[in-house]
């Protein structure tokens, strides 16, 4: 059950990154508000799953390469859709999309078997300490995603190469 879960989740980051590319060639705002929507979509699916396994573990899943990835694209998800909620970037979501889709592909092709933990990791300070880390490595890739915006437009900037708005 967890399995399926996790593969409609992936399913769903698919088709919001291929919205947000949609919405980024069209610039129609119809289709980043269904990317957005698609977005959130896939990550409440994503936190029920992480909650499945959660269940299925015993312990925080952020244990294996799988469940720490997995976390990863989901802290950046949900990263992305609260600063989206402050901050009305238009094209951001094109730029993290991919990323989060990157980043489930990655965890759909790393080893999913549960690791019991050794007794030194079963203490309480474990999922505190390794999700902050894992949610500040998230807003690093948000502004690292960011950054190659700035650079994208300083350069058509720079070459007085302007999109017009729809």
């Amino acid at each position: 059950m967890g399995y399926l879960l996790f593969q409609i989740t992936l399913f769903v980051y698919i088709l919001s990154t291929a919205a947000y590319m949609v919405y980024f060639w069209s610039q129609r705002k119809e289709i980043r508000t269904a990317a957005r929507y698609l977005l959130i979509g896939a990550g409440a699916l994503h936190t029920i799953y992480l909650v499945a396994r959660y269940f299925e573990a015993g312990h925080t899943p952020l244990t294996n390469h799988h469940e720490a990835v997995s976390f990863f694209a989901w802290s950046l998800t949900w990263g992305y859709l609260s600063f989206h909620w402050r901050y009305n970037v238009r094209n951001f979501g094109s730029f993290v999309s991919p990323l989060i889709t990157i980043l489930m592909l990655i965890a759909t092709f790393s080893s999913r078997e549960i690791i019991q933990l050794p007794p030194a990791l079963q203490s309480a300070w474990l999922p505190v300490h390794a999700s902050i880390a894992i949610m500040a490595n998230a807003f690093l890739a948000l502004a690292f995603c960011g950054g190659i915006m700035y650079l994208l437009q300083e350069r058509e900037l720079k070459k007085k190469r302007f999109k017009k708005p729809h």
